[in-house]
């Protein structure tokens, strides 16, 4: 993959090995007990995250997910849902020759863990549990109904009671020395995320497609109280009309809808 065409703040073509050392350091945690979280999701033009075959893969493009595997070069974990974990299925992630070295001077490990959130857990043949030496690290509520024989195959953090507190998951995070983080989706755990405060920046990929009548949108899951207001910081334009936006939450410009 060539260049990305930079059109704000300023035109420019850019590499990934260009961006990438910038959105490492731009993940400073503002609250010194959360990490910082920085979401990469697709959407197309009229929202849906997902095609016919009910994945986003039916939006992608080679440059959204090369972007997506950079993104992951500058995180200690990938967070996802466990339907997303089924769906695609999810491995957990192996070193990228394209960016050990970047990652080993930053002191990070040569690949993230892979975070899943559920709230029933996962069954044994999973793809989340095909390597043994990397095993997923699970965030459950107290409720889980396979909180024990998940702990005999991966890391287990309590959170919440009969669902996930992510406030409490993110803290416990923090406390194991995962400081940033990439959620990966679904939209649920997003919106889940964005109606507590914690979703520090979205990475929006924006396919030139109309998928028409989907049920699930960018949006869809827990409501918020707030509306949580976004600032534009950088714009690509890709091949084929595809458009990658980098929005940052503003701290402190939120207002009600009531």
């Amino acid at each position: 993959m060539g260049g990305m065409q930079q059109v704000y703040p300023e035109q420019r073509v850019v590499s990934l090995e260009d961006l990438a050392p910038d959105y490492l350091n731009q993940q400073t945690p503002e609250n010194n007990d959360v990490p910082f979280i920085r979401a990469m999701m697709i959407a197309s033009i009229d929202g849906a995250v997902r095609g016919a075959s009910g994945t986003s893969m039916d939006l992608t493009n080679e440059e959204d997910l090369a972007l997506l595997s950079m993104l992951r070069a500058c995180s200690d974990a990938v967070l996802v849902g466990a339907a997303t974990a089924r769906a695609y299925p999810y491995r957990p992630p192996q070193p990228h020759q394209r960016w050990v070295s970047m990652r080993r001077e930053a002191g990070l490990s040569d690949a993230p863990r892979l975070v899943i959130v559920s709230r029933t857990g996962l069954a044994a043949d999973d793809a989340c549990f095909s390597d043994s030496k990397n095993p997923p690290l699970f965030v459950v509520p107290q409720a889980c109904p396979m909180r024990s024989e998940l702990s005999t195959r991966a890391e287990v953090i309590i959170a919440g009671e009969n669902d996930v507190d992510v406030t409490t998951m993110t803290k416990e995070l923090r406390s194991r020395g995962i400081l940033r983080i990439v959620c990966e989706g679904g939209p649920t755990l997003l919106s889940l995320l964005s109606a507590a405060g914690l979703l520090d920046e979205l990475c929006l990929t924006t396919a030139p497609m109309w998928v028409g009548g989907s049920d699930v949108t960018l949006g869809y899951g827990a409501a918020s109280a707030l509306t949580h207001k976004f600032e534009l910081s950088r714009l690509f334009l890709g091949r084929d009309s595809y458009l990658f936006a980098q929005w940052r939450a503003q701290r402190g410009n939120s207002f009600s809808r009531s």
